[in-house]
């Protein structure tokens, strides 16, 4: 005997009577499922009732007569202007029209080839273009538009730096040169008569002997020029003589010193050109506008006032 329900077909017809053990229900079970009230709101209808209309009017079935709804146009969002506190070592521009000053006022610019301000470090780092060590000081601000105008060195000024190096870099090769000559053994002495009678006698070094002295005059002239003339003027712009005189060599563009490779071309230059034809090379600098010799110009320098 199966012990499975009778299909869903074959199930009795609710009566309305209790089922055992189920106690009775809140309603009376009529013998069919009841029926929704007429006047029962729709759940889908709008609020307070009637049927949903198009905006403007209208017929709901159709959609005439309706008007689109009229929107402003949107409107960009309006930010105000940033404000940027001045930056630390930057110049700012002269105060504008209704432009307030920033805290600690306007920053005036500083002269052309001026030392920076404390609170900024030197070209290069530390000691300047040469980095720490670097001999006779720090590197200098470039030159940026807007600062005051150069104050270029004068012919007298240029004249002692000029001397006071050459003093230096002249005392060691002099030194070597006399000592060659005075322990040289002179060689036979050659007398010579004219035709009025008159006697002459010359007697000369041996140039074997006094050779090497002069070899060793010519090096020491060449490494002193380029440690006390052309290295320190090149990092810094100032040599002994320099810093002694109070000018300064910088680049003609930046107020930068103008580095070693052209330091060395313009001390060259001033060797083998400016002292061509008298000097002339040097004294250019009494009528030009910018007070520059030759070889400054070649290495696009000028000479401050330090």
């Amino acid at each position: 005997m199966s012990s499975l329900p009778p299909p869903p077909e074959d199930l009795p017809e609710p009566t309305g009577q209790p089922v055992p053990g189920l106690g009775h229900p809140t309603g009376a079970i009529s013998g069919s499922w009841p029926e929704p009230p007429v006047d029962a709101p729709s759940p889908f209808a709008p609020p307070g009732g009637g049927a949903f209309a198009p905006p403007g009017g209208g017929s709901p079935e159709t959609g005439q007569g309706s008007v689109p709804p009229q929107f402003p146009p949107p409107q960009p969002p309006q930010f105000p202007p940033p404000q940027f506190p001045p930056i630390a070592g930057q110049y700012a521009a002269p105060p504008g029209p209704g432009l307030p000053a920033p805290p600690g006022g306007w920053i005036q610019p500083e002269a052309y080839g001026e030392a920076p301000p404390p609170h900024l470090p030197p070209p290069g780092g530390p000691g300047g273009p040469g980095g720490p060590g670097a001999p006779y000081g720090g590197g200098y601000q470039a030159y940026r538009p807007g600062m005051r105008a150069p104050s270029y060195a004068g012919f007298w000024s240029r004249l002692g730096a000029n001397f006071i190096d050459s003093l230096i870099v002249g005392v060691v090769p002099a030194i070597l040169y006399g000592v060659g000559i005075a322990t040289s053994p002179q060689d036979a002495c050659t007398t010579t008569y004219d035709s009025s009678g008159g006697v002459y006698t010359s007697c000369g070094a041996d140039l074997g002997a006094v050779g090497p002295y002069l070899i060793a005059a010519f090096l020491a002239y060449v490494l002193l020029s380029f440690f006390v003339i052309v290295r320190p003027i090149g990092l810094t712009g100032q040599s002994i003589g320099s810093r002694a005189a109070g000018v300064r060599v910088i680049d003609s563009a930046t107020g930068r010193p103008i580095g070693v490779g052209r330091s060395f071309g313009r001390f060259l230059a001033a060797l083998f050109i400016s002292r061509w034809c008298c000097n002339l090379g040097f004294l250019w600098m009494l009528w030009d506008d910018r007070k520059q010799t030759w070889h400054d110009k070649l290495a696009t320098a000028i000479v401050v006032d330090a």
